[in-house]
Formats: structure tokens, sequence, C-alpha cells
């Protein structure tokens, strides 16, 4: 994925690449359109309140969510001509209400970490895998 930005201060247009497998020394060789300044790898493991999110991807959406600008238009990035589109599923009806006291069940082996309403009256809720046991002597309940 790739996303048009405009930094804050100095307004210049620049580009964040999203993409996975490629070497840092290809992606220098094939950008030829100007300087690439930096390249990061994302964490494997996020920590919030002694809780392993795993590999979060939320304060990289904020970040490029941040760099838009109302004279961009709409639509601020461009996919692959290889990117898998997303498949669309049959709507379903729904059979529960849930709030913030009555989350969904939580999946097998996972943690329900978050849970809160947006402004806009939706709810969100967040599951992150349970840490697996470490080694040693184990605890009886």
């Amino acid at each position: 994925m790739m996303y048009m930005g405009r930094g804050k201060t100095t307004h210049r247009i620049h580009f964040h690449i999203l993409c996975d497998g490629v070497p840092k020394a290809e992606l220098r060789r094939l950008w030829t359109f100007g300087e690439v300044v930096r390249i990061d790898h994302l964490r494997e493991h996020n920590y919030y309140n002694g809780i392993d999110h795993g590999p979060d991807y939320t304060g990289l959406a904020n970040y490029l969510f941040d760099h838009w600008t109302p004279e961009q238009g709409g639509r601020r990035w461009k996919g692959t001509r290889n990117l898998d589109k997303p498949k669309p599923g049959r709507p379903m009806e729904v059979k529960r209400e849930y709030s913030e006291t009555r989350p969904p069940r939580t999946p097998k082996g996972y943690l329900l970490v978050e849970c809160q309403k947006t402004k806009y009256g939706y709810f969100y809720f967040k599951f992150v895998r349970r840490p697996a046991p470490r080694g040693g002597a184990r605890r009886q309940p």
C-alpha cells in the first residue's frame, strides 16, 4: 500500500509505503522519485498496560490519517496490482445487542483488553491472543 501525506509544518508531499518481504536495499534501488529518508519495521510486540497486543496497527493508522488534508480529496492510498481485494460476505442479522458492560463472547485463546464507545455511538472491542504460559513450575489454581 502506498499512502500520500503532506507535512504539517513544511507542507511537503511525501509517501508512506507499507509492504512485506521487500529488502531495504531493494526498496532504495526501486524508488527513483526522490530520496528514501527512512525505512522502519513495524513492531512485532506492542505492550499496553502490561498486555502484549501483538502487531497492533492502530498507531500506524492514526499516524497516516493525521497526514491527510481536505485538499487531497477522498482516497489517499493506492493499492498495488497484486493486492487482494476483500471478498464481500453475506450480511448477518444481529442476534444480540452489545454494550460496554455486555461485550461479545471472547474467542477461545483470546482476552478482551479494551472496550469503549466512540463519539459516534459505535462500540470498539479489542481482543488479543492469550499469552503462552512461561516455562518453569506451574501454579495450581
